[in-house]
């Protein structure tokens, strides 16, 4: 990266000289011309949007179990198996600088707005959605222009598209009219999850931008609704947040069972579809394996079903019994329902379903009309359930109006919320395994590399256990009373495997309290 950063901006004044080319191209009709030149100008956009990406760049692979230095609120030495290497271009103080510079420009937009009595809907990483009026808005752009470092000058924050009318209300790939502003509406539920829409005369929705976040991983229930389904879902929000009426129930794929995909990119997760790929010989009075051109295969994508047993947040857990599992490599994991992937919808309630952990079938349920408990079968949500509880995600980083965590029917301006650090936890690339965690297999926490202070870790075990009777923690942890003892009593670290013991004895207590 040089000194000044000139590169960037020369970068950012190339495509608008493009931009402004294609524009000329586009007058003109010449549409070949003008297709040639939005690729460049693209082609730019995506070099610098990849800039601050090498800045922070870290592959994370596994690895042997070695010894790392951590350098955090403390610096100790520790164990892992995970191999975090800097990208080479990679230099965390920049990286963090530009982050926390947009951070700040936010923060003077938000100012700037609450000093002409208006606020902010939502907002994020490079963009502000104000509900003050054109000349409030104005106003505060005007005054941001101040910063833009191009040689074209303009605004450092453009108007978005959805504030012009349409041209065609029924055909939005027409384009907008920029000479008439046209009243913008925004239902915000929480962080990413907001659609703006505008109002006809009689009243009906249009949407005009739906966020996909939190839906953009399912599929679409509908061949022929492809692109359009996320809209239609959150025009059925709207209309129920605002009681004009209840249209989730009349949603054509309501009762459609909601499914990701993902791709197929481990042995583990291929082998789990071993049954899948075999079928039993009558004659032979075993299984043997299918054609190979009907298996299942490497990269190829299998659909994952999301349990529902009631949990209206989270959509709760189903687990097998013990003894089902008593064999098994999926023992206390939750069900995953996966299946191979089948394009058509109509198609998805027959496929061989198996559960993700284990391998074993299972059978699917859903809708108003079956009891996944009754029948055996996991009860999996449907886009209905997934609309519903879209519908009232509390946001978890920011408090209601009275100041409060949010709740499942907060409603209003959210603020700050203050917090309070009870503890420090180390961790590495948060990143990571990404697909899997919007697919539902994994967790986001299960994900995360952690470094631990196994010293630090311990003192503060050792001081929930020591007030224990001997006797009583000697039962707990299956050691002899004198080793408790002398454990409790020595400035050395336990063994390991001791250790681990020892800590899920303290972690329960403390939460506990």
């Amino acid at each position: 990266m040089p000194a000044a950063t000139t590169f960037l901006r020369l970068l950012i004044e190339w495509r608008h000289e493009f931009q402004q080319t294609r524009g000329d191209a586009e007058r003109r009709g010449d549409g070949d011309r003008a297709s040639h030149l939005d690729a460049i100008q693209n082609g730019l956009k995506i070099v610098a949007n990849s800039i601050y990406g090498v800045l922070a760049e870290v592959d994370d692979e596994s690895a042997a179990v070695h010894k790392v230095e951590v350098f955090g609120v403390e610096r100790f030495v520790t164990q892992t198996s995970r191999e975090e290497q800097l990208g080479r271009y990679a230099f965390a103080p920049l990286a963090a600088l530009i982050t926390s510079g947009a951070r700040l420009v936010l923060a003077i937009v938000e100012a700037e707005l609450r000093t002409r009595g208006a606020t902010y809907a939502f907002c994020d990483t490079d963009s502000v959605a104000a509900t003050g009026d054109a000349e409030v808005v104005g106003a505060v752009r005007r005054r941001l222009a101040r910063l833009v470092p191009y040689r074209f000058g303009g605004d450092l924050l453009k108007v978005e598209d959805e504030n012009y009318a349409l041209k065609d209300p029924a055909d939005p790939k027409r384009g907008v009219d920029r000479t008439r502003l046209e009243p913008l509406y925004c239902l915000a539920i929480s962080a990413k999850r907001y659609v703006l829409y505008n109002r006809a005369k009689d009243g009906t929705i249009i949407v005009r931008r739906p966020s996909e976040h939190g839906l953009g991983h399912l599929l679409s229930p509908s061949q022929r609704d492809d692109e359009r389904w996320i809209g239609r879902l959150w025009t059925a929000i709207v209309q129920d947040v605002t009681a004009m009426k209840r249209t989730g129930e009349r949603l054509p794929f309501a009762d459609t069972p909601a499914l990701a995909q993902i791709a197929i990119s481990k042995p583990s997760m291929l082998r789990l579809f071993d049954r899948v790929n075999t079928r039993v010989d009558p004659e032979m009075g075993k299984r043997v394996a299918l054609p190979y051109t009907r298996q299942v295969k490497p990269f190829n994508f299998m659909l994952v079903a999301f349990p529902d047993t009631g949990d209206i947040t989270t959509g709760g857990e189903a687990y097998w019994d013990q003894e089902e599992t008593a064999s098994a490599d999926g023992r206390g994991q939750p069900i995953r329902p996966i299946a191979p992937y089948e394009s058509d919808p109509e198609k998805w309630p027959r496929l061989a379903w198996v559960d993700r952990h284990t391998g074993k079938p299972v059978r699917l349920a859903w809708g108003q009309g079956l009891d996944g408990v009754a029948t055996r079968a996991i009860r999996v949500q449907t886009y209905g359930d997934m609309m519903r509880r879209h519908a009232i995600h509390p946001e978890a980083k920011a408090a209601g109006p009275d100041g409060r965590p949010c709740g499942l029917h907060t409603k209003g301006e959210l603020g700050r919320l203050h917090v309070r650090v009870v503890d420090v936890e180390h961790i590495g690339k948060e990143s990571r395994d990404l697909e899997d965690v919007q697919a539902g297999l994994e967790t986001a926490a299960s994900t995360y590399t952690r470094y631990v202070d196994r010293r630090r870790q311990w003192e503060q075990d050792r001081r929930i256990l020591r007030p224990l009777p001997r006797k009583t923690l000697a039962k707990l942890s299956g050691l002899h009373p004198r080793s408790v003892k002398a454990i409790l009593n020595t400035n050395r670290l336990p063994h390991p495997r001791n250790l681990r013991t020892l800590h899920a004895i303290a972690e329960k207590l403390r939460r506990q309290g």
